[in-house]
């Protein structure tokens, strides 16, 4: 991606998958905080290594149900959209079964003197009754900045024994 005068240059790719954010980081590939890949492995893996969300839905009088918006290949009961614009890319995944309506924006963030990746997530209930969410949400696997393509290629694994959360 590129800054311009406003902003400092980060660079992100997306694919039609998962949370639709597979990679991203500062510079260029070899910086990355989410592992660059390329597309075919891309595709398989921006489900699991990626951005999540899981949601326990409540509903008056309903069992419990548990959800993972996007995570699946889409089904009869969803309905999925990504838009796509010059400095954002956003999801829409609305849920008959959950009665949630989930909404990711992502974004840069102008007139920073740092590369950023803003990430937005909305919920809505599109149900016909009142709806109670636990949330958790996140990314699923963040590298340590400083650690390049190379290392995690090369050491993938003793790498993560170095990192500390």
């Amino acid at each position: 991606g590129v800054g311009g005068e406003w902003g400092m240059p980060m660079w992100a790719f997306y694919v039609n998958r998962g949370q639709g954010i597979a990679a991203f980081g500062v510079e260029n590939k070899d910086n990355p905080l989410l592992e660059f890949e390329p597309a075919n492995k891309a595709y398989a893996d921006t489900s699991l290594k990626g951005f999540r969300t899981m949601l326990k839905v409540e509903r008056p009088g309903d069992a419990e149900i548990l959800a993972q918006p996007f995570f699946e290949p889409s089904q009869k009961h969803t309905k999925r959209t990504m838009l796509v614009g010059m400095n954002e890319l956003e999801i829409v995944e609305v849920d008959k079964t959950t009665g949630i309506e989930t909404r990711v924006l992502y974004f840069t963030i102008p007139g920073e003197d740092f590369p950023a990746l803003a990430r937005r997530v909305t919920f809505t209930n599109v149900g016909q009754t009142q709806a109670k969410l636990e949330i958790v949400d996140g990314l699923a696997k963040l590298e340590p900045y400083g650690v390049n393509a190379g290392m995690l290629n090369a050491m993938g694994r003793t790498l993560e024994g170095w990192m500390r959360v």
